[in-house]
């Protein structure tokens, strides 16, 4: 193969770049990965929690 085509991108037949994806920041919300776990595994519980009777609402 030529050095030409190596380098070449491969773009899927079906798009051919006519889809431009963005990566901009939309929302001003910012939430770190540590809190992200923290807020799954403290729902995750409580659900656990109301499940077996422990805690009644």
């Amino acid at each position: 193969m030529s050095r030409q085509r190596k380098k070449k991108e491969v773009t899927p037949i079906s798009s051919a770049g006519l889809i431009t994806y963005y990566e901009e920041d939309i929302s001003n919300v910012k939430v770190s990965p540590g809190l992200a776990v923290f807020l799954s595994i403290l729902l995750t519980s409580i659900v656990i929690l109301l499940n077996v009777g422990i805690i009644r609402i």
